[in-house]
């Protein structure tokens, strides 16, 4: 991370303070100041963008009118404490982090015991709900959870209902977040999606477009093979990890709560009826609208910059396709990012045959 001095750091506290509205706040800071603060603010507002922690800066009669916060400005302070952290990276040891609701014990243990079987020592490996692999007696949790995530290579989050409800879960998914997108350290982040959860309940630092591995063959065989990759262990034969996965899905079928189909309540009657809606929609879709969803699926920000414009773009946004997030005034050429509407990845989650044909 870039170090701010300490007016500049000011500036980005007040930034962060007022983050609805904040190019109000700067707008009005240059028109109440002379020429030689006006040229030190632009110069720290021009900081704050060069280093990541402000975007999207739009300008008009040499003023800002619109702006973005990136996640990056939201955590420099709580990142900043840590800073001297490159040390400890460089002693980063091949270590396992899972983080999990303690709802979902059962499961993270059998995780665990899975990642032993790859190679990793028991030691190196930090799960909370398993008798010595968790926080160490007359130390403080808060603070030995935190040293994990800073110090260990893989960060596995358990996602679930459970873990969405858990205020520690979410705290320790934005952390891992945060440092898997800092440039002093190689972090590497797995999401296991247990079958309680849709993709459109997602929230916080995970979305519906980030890739999980699932409770199936093909999903935790391909977790298996990038897992030994990164941390460079012996590559097994197809026998083992056949053996491996199929042990795996049938010790950890009694901890999933899979969604009940025969005993559906008037809720999720109605969620099944408004999926099959979507579906149908979806399913009329043209080839020219497909190549937009197509392209801001596979973007890796999940958004893509179009011309709100044009017929095709309002006619995906009519159809509740899609939707704009942050708005680019220029009078001759007009921009908008676009995302996708959490209901597409819902219906790609259920319909495999239908998100084969949207993105083939």
């Amino acid at each position: 991370m870039e170090l701010l001095d300490a007016e500049t750091e000011e500036l980005l506290k007040e930034i962060l303070n007022n983050e609805k509205d904040f190019p109000t706040i700067l707008r009005k800071k240059l028109e109440n100041c002379n020429w030689e603060e006006s040229q030190k603010l632009r110069s720290q507002i021009k900081l704050l963008r060069e280093a990541g922690y402000i975007s999207n800066l739009t300008w008009g009669d040499n003023l800002p009118l619109w702006g973005r916060i990136e996640q990056k400005g939201r955590s420099y302070f709580a990142m900043k404490g840590h800073h001297s952290l490159s040390k400890v990276i460089s002693e980063q040891k091949d270590k396992v982090f899972i983080s999990h609701s303690s709802k979902d014990e059962g499961f993270a243990n059998k995780l665990s015991q899975l990642i032993e079987l790859l190679g990793i020592n028991h030691n190196n490996i930090f799960c909370s709900s398993i008798e010595g692999q968790g926080v160490k007696n007359g130390k403080k949790i808060e603070e030995a959870v935190r040293n994990e995530i800073i110090e260990d290579k893989v960060l596995i989050f358990i996602i679930s209902n459970n873990f969405m409800d858990s205020y520690y879960c979410l705290n320790e998914l934005g952390a891992g977040w945060i440092l898997a997108d800092n440039r002093i350290q190689s972090k590497n982040l797995f999401y296991f999606k247990l079958p309680n959860i849709s993709f459109s309940e997602f929230k916080g630092f995970i979305s519906g477009g980030d890739k999980c591995t699932e409770c199936n063959e093909k999903s935790i065989t391909a977790f298996i093979e990038e897992f030994e990759e990164i941390l460079g262990l012996p590559q097994k034969k197809v026998t083992v990890y056949r053996n491996l996965v199929d042990n795996f899905i049938k010790d950890t079928k009694s901890y999933i709560e899979f969604p009940e189909q025969s005993n559906k309540s008037d809720k999720e009657m109605q969620k099944s009826e408004q999926l099959d809606k979507f579906k149908d929609i979806l399913s009329k879709v043209n080839e020219a609208e497909k190549k937009i969803i197509k392209d801001i699926y596979n973007s890796p920000t999940g958004e893509c910059i179009l011309d709100p414009t044009r017929a095709i773009v309002s006619g995906l946004q009519l159809k509740k396709i899609i939707y704009t997030g942050q708005a680019y005034y220029d009078f001759f050429n007009p921009r908008s990012s676009f995302t996708l509407q959490p209901w597409i990845y819902e219906v790609f989650e259920n319909d495999e045959e239908l998100k084969n044909k949207i993105l083939s």
